[in-house]
């Protein structure tokens, strides 16, 4: 999933409720620069426990509801 949805300029809701990410290891860039993007709707089979891997996860996506602001202490 490592650059999975990476500079998606238009997309401004994501419906994941079907992805199992169990045995995802990579996650990093999966979001990141998609600026436009408000709403990622997961269900509880969108884990993180086996990644490796996540950062610049969401970076540039400042249009998420409920994005929270950059802080270096929470990374990976």
């Amino acid at each position: 999933m490592h650059y999975m949805f990476y500079n998606c300029s238009s997309p401004t809701i994501l419906d994941l409720s079907g992805f199992n990410t169990a045995k995802v290891k990579y996650m990093s860039y999966m979001f990141c620069n998609s600026s436009k993007l408000t709403t990622i709707y997961v269900s509880d089979n969108f884990t993180t426990s086996a990644v490796t891997s996540s950062s610049y996860m969401f970076s540039g996506c400042a249009s998420l509801v409920g994005a929270i602001n950059y802080e270096s202490s929470k990374m990976d």
